[in-house]
């Protein structure tokens, strides 16, 4: 098995394959997508009889789940080929999966929209990070000043200061959150030029990228202080904060509406 994908990457296939009731869920799960770097590009990863094998060698097993990627190896007709296709298909960080949501047929060519995000190779450092409220609220103001570029710098550094002092919400609930984000993103088009429903749909995959629960996806939504309570949805004063545990990364997102 090859060792270029991260830890998460396993761990996403395992869930996937743990909770799939049928063969169907697996063969035509979403995410599969055949590595055009290796194998014989074919393009495609799974056919139904592999599936049912990989549920049938599940029921089996001590645990009636699969503790590790290697064990699909013991399952006929899944070589390493596949599993590098299944390793493959479940690499996709959460950021990149959620683009290609929103530009397949959600929003137009007219938007743009780029993730600024900050991701920590040591564990403890990111723990550090997104553990505690003061050192969460003072890279999160980092982060969001970089999608304020026309703003001055002196304006920059005073939100920075009262972003430190805002109030945060955390929803550990990807479907809970899933409202409070795609309600975010329709401050930006109150004309509803794309469903409101299909976006919280997309967030909703978005914040369940990594279900692992609270270690999995956070939104935590920052609100100033000292605002108008009738404007309280307005994107400078309610601004998402996505923390993302397995990939140890935390990011906000620009989005402009070129009209």
């Amino acid at each position: 098995m090859s060792n270029q994908y991260p830890i998460w990457a396993e761990s996403r296939l395992l869930a996937a394959i743990n909770f799939a009731r049928t063969a169907e869920h697996i063969y035509q799960h979403p995410a599969l997508q055949d590595d055009p770097s290796s194998g014989d590009g074919r393009g495609y990863v799974l056919g139904e009889k592999v599936a049912q094998r990989i549920i049938d060698y599940r029921a089996a097993l001590a645990r009636r789940r699969y503790e590790n990627a290697r064990q699909l190896l013991e399952v006929r007709g899944l070589g390493a080929d596949k599993l590098n296709d299944l390793l493959f298909s479940f690499s996709t960080s959460a950021d990149e999966y959620f683009r290609k949501l929103l530009f397949d047929g959600l929003l137009f060519d007219n938007w743009d929209v780029r993730a600024h995000s900050i991701q920590y190779d040591s564990k403890e450092t990111f723990l550090g990070i997104a553990n505690s409220g003061e050192n969460f609220l003072r890279v999160a103001a980092d982060l969001y000043v970089k999608t304020l570029s026309n703003w001055s710098e002196e304006a920059q550094m005073q939100l920075k200061i009262r972003m430190r002092y805002a109030y945060h919400e955390n929803y550990f609930d990807g479907h809970i959150g899933a409202f409070q984000l795609a309600l975010w993103w329709y401050t930006f088009d109150y004309d509803n030029w794309f469903s409101y429903e299909k976006m919280k749909l997309a967030c909703e995959q978005y914040l369940g990228h990594h279900n692992f629960g609270r270690e999995g996806m956070q939104l935590r939504v920052l609100r100033l202080q000292e605002l108008n309570p009738l404007a309280e949805f307005q994107r400078d004063q309610m601004i998402p904060v996505i923390v993302n545990y397995p990939e140890q990364k935390i990011t906000v997102w620009e989005v402009q509406l070129n009209d």
